[in-house]
Parts: C-alpha cells; sequence; structure tokens
C-alpha cells in the first residue's frame, strides 16, 4: 500500500494539467510575460539607464584623494663657511610626503555632454521599443500556435467521426452481405478505408503534438504539461479601405518606430560631431598637506590651490571633419532605410489584406459545399440499402462529406489566421 501512494503521488506530480480553460488572451498574457528574452531584452533597458546615470554624474564636481611618498636622492644643500667651519642646509627633504584632495567641475562645453545624455536617452528609448517588438512576435506567434492547435484538434473530430460512420456503415455492409443483397467486397472496401483514416488520425495527432510543444514553449511550460486550449475561430472580418490599413501600419509598426528613433539619434549625432572641437571650460581646487617648506622642510602643512582651466583644440588633422561626414551619412542611411521599410509594410499589408479576402470568400464555398455533401451522403444511404447505388459510391460520398467538413474548417483557421496576420502587418498591439 505505502509503495502504491508513493507511485500514485510521483504520477501525479509527473503530470502538470492546466486546470482552467487555457484562451486566446490568457496564452498571449503568459507569453509576453514568463520568456527569457523578454527578461534579456529588460536587462539591456536597464544597461541603458545606467549609461545615462554613469554620463549624468558628469555634472556633479569629481572629487579624487591623492596620496603619496617619495624618496629622492641625492638631497641638494648648500654649503657656507661659519667661524665653527664649514655647514651645510638642506634645500630639500629626502623622504617628501603629500596628500591632498582635488575637485574638477566642468563649467561649460558648449551643451556636448547634454547631446550625450540625448544619444543615451535615445538608445534607452530603441531598446524599450526593442522588448515591444519581440512581445508582439511572441503575441502572433502564440496566436498561429493557439489556433494551430485548436484546427488540429477539430480536423481529429471531424476524422474520428468519419471512422465511427465507416464502422456504422461497415456493420449495415456485413448484415446485407449476409442476406444477399451486397457482396464481400463491400465490406473489405470499408475497412480498407477505416484503416486509411486510422493513420490519418495518427498523422494528425503527430502534428497536434509538434504544434502543443511549440505552444508550450512560448508559454514557458513544463513539456508535460496538459493544455485546455478553448476558443473560437473568426467567421466574418470588417472591412477598412487599404489605404487606411497602410497609414495606421506606417503609424502603429515597431520596426517603423525603431527607424525613427534611429534618425533622431543620427541628428543628435550630427551635432555632437559639429561640437566635437569646441572649447571647454572647468573650475579647478586642490586642498592638502606636504612637506618640503624651506622654513620647515620634514613639517607636514596645509595648501590649497583654486583657479579655472580652459581647453581649446587648436588642430585635430581633420577629425570633426571626418566626423561630420560619417553622422551625415549615418543620417542618410537611416532615412533610406524608413522608406525601404514603409515600402516593406505596405507590400505586407496589401498581402494580408489579400488574403483575408480569398479566405473569406474561400469559407463561403465551404458552406455550400458541405450542404451540397450532406444531401449526396443522405441520398447515397437510401440508395445504398435499397439496392440503387453501390458500396463505392456511397464511401466517396462520405468522403466527399468529411473533406467538406475539413475544408470548412480549414477556412475558419485561414480566416482566422490572415486576420490576425493583417493585425500583425499593422502593427496593432494583442498583448
Amino acid at each position: 500500500m505505502l509503495m502504491m501512494f508513493v507511485g500514485i503521488s510521483v504520477f501525479a506530480h509527473a503530470q502538470n494539467v492546466v486546470k482552467d480553460s487555457l484562451t486566446l488572451s490568457k496564452a498571449v498574457s503568459m507569453a509576453t510575460s514568463n520568456q527569457p528574452l523578454l527578461r534579456e531584452a529588460e536587462s539591456y533597458v536597464q544597461a541603458a539607464g545606467a549609461k545615462i546615470k554613469q554620463t549624468e554624474s558628469s555634472k556633479l564636481p569629481q572629487v579624487s584623494a591623492v596620496l603619496s611618498y617619495h624618496y629622492m636622492g641625492p638631497v641638494p644643500y648648500f654649503s657656507f663657511a661659519t667661524p665653527a667651519g664649514m655647514e651645510s642646509v638642506d634645500v630639500a627633504p629626502a623622504n617628501n610626503y603629500t596628500g591632498h584632495v582635488d575637485v574638477r567641475y566642468l563649467i561649460f562645453d558648449f551643451n556636448r555632454r547634454n547631446e550625450w545624455i540625448n544619444l543615451l536617452k535615445s538608445n534607452r528609448l530603441a531598446q524599450e521599443e526593442k522588448i515591444n517588438l519581440l512581445k508582439n512576435r511572441l503575441a502572433y506567434r502564440t496566436v498561429q500556435a493557439f489556433y494551430s492547435v485548436l484546427f488540429l484538434r477539430e480536423s481529429l473530430k471531424v476524422k474520428e467521426q468519419q471512422r465511427k460512420d465507416l464502422l456504422s456503415h461497415l456493420n449495415v455492409s456485413k448484415k446485407l452481405v449476409e442476406t444477399g443483397s451486397a457482396v464481400s467486397l463491400d465490406t473489405l472496401t470499408t475497412r480498407v478505408r477505416v484503416t486509411a483514416i486510422e493513420n490519418q488520425e495518427i498523422a494528425i495527432e503527430n502534428l497536434l503534438h509538434q504544434n502543443e510543444i511549440v505552444l508550450k514553449s512560448l508559454l514557458n511550460l513544463p513539456h508535460d504539461t496538459t493544455l485546455a486550449v478553448t476558443g473560437e475561430f473568426m467567421k466574418t472580418v470588417p472591412e477598412l479601405p487599404l489605404d487606411t490599413l497602410i497609414h495606421m501600419a506606417w503609424s502603429h509598426r515597431e520596426e517603423i518606430r525603431l527607424g525613427k528613433i534611429g534618425q533622431q539619434a543620427a541628428n543628435i549625432q550630427k551635432e555632437i560631431a559639429r561640437r566635437s572641437a569646441a572649447p571647454t571650460l572647468s573650475a579647478i581646487g586642490s586642498a592638502g598637506a606636504k612637506n618640503g617648506y624651506p622654513d620647515a622642510l620634514n613639517r607636514l602643512r596645509g595648501n590649497w590651490m583654486l583657479g579655472v582651466a580652459a581647453d581649446f583644440p587648436i588642430y585635430e588633422g581633420g577629425l570633426k571633419k571626418a566626423k561630420m561626414e560619417t553622422a551625415q551619412w549615418n543620417a542618410r542611411a537611416v532615412n533610406e532605410h524608413i522608406e525601404a521599410l514603409k515600402k516593406t509594410v505596405s507590400r505586407e499589408v496589401q498581402q494580408a489584406a489579400s488574403n483575408l479576402l480569398t479566405s473569406e470568400k474561400q469559407l463561403k464555398m465551404a458552406r455550400l459545399e458541405i450542404l451540397s455533401a450532406q444531401a449526396a451522403v443522405k441520398q447515397a444511404r437510401v440508395n445504398y440499402r435499397s439496392g440503387y447505388a453501390t458500396n463505392l459510391t456511397l464511401l466517396d460520398a462520405e468522403t466527399s462529406l468529411t473533406r467538406a467538413r475539413l475544408s470548412y474548417i480549414a477556412g475558419l483557421y485561414k480566416i482566422t489566421l490572415n486576420r490576425y496576420r493583417l493585425m500583425e502587418t499593422m502593427g496593432l498591439r494583442i498583448w
């Protein structure tokens, strides 16, 4: 009994079951909060913020302390004659001690420091925008995996229903064979169809398992978690003018926003390059103690110093010009990149809108196909039992109905994915 209890406990802990229904909104929320990739991107944002603090620290006075000792030899001295003979006096001590605190404060640098801070802020903004871009990609990948699981489960249900119908038909065929109303070939043909359906079910189950693995990975769940996915496919889509969709995409796509941030950074770099050769003005001060004063060579005495330091670059070998040229070409490259992005986004929106329209038309045709196939199966079953239709005719009619049902589910799947694909190309957030 103890061994059974332990075994049951281990089995229970080995199976992580999601008891609540996993809706799309919950799945997207989990995917955009549990991923290590997001934590990595957030770390880069924090690092960018730390760089800003590092540069802003230069706005405060820079204070440093210096302690030094050195031994000097030979010690300089001078000699002079006295009534008692020659005497010598040291000019400097052999043991030299110095200690002082230095203060330096940048008063004016033609706003170069603030421009550097603005550049770093632009970099942090870009890192934050990359998080949004990553969340968008994770969200829409989750949508695709989520609806793939739903699609495959619904397809499996259709195949299971087809297998049940075939088994039911097999029983009817057996009875007809026993009464002489049908031949044994009918039952054999039906068994072959049942085996084929079972093989198809195995293939669908494998695809379902593969997509569940992808979904669990996106949700950062253990591999042995059982997912209770629940949701519905879209059946209708709103219609908006294509120009409206494209302009919305230009406003919302994270890639274009990143490009505009890069454009801002390029302009800041141009300003920094323009001011790279500007002079700087700093206030300096120092206070401390040292020995070596003539009246008391070996005694430490306090001392201080205040002053102003100005730095005027005279010649840099064309460095400023090269920096300006580099910044201008970088700005031009960013502008061209944004224009290329707009063209790419426009093409993606047009393609997504076209695919959505096509899938909507295909879904309507699938509905009509199901109605026709259902009527054909109903008539074929009546004719087969009456002896006016062959077994093969009935099997073909049932296969057509299954194909129509699968086409309808595939149409729902396509229209849903194409709708979300259009939303993705427009840069709309679903998280």
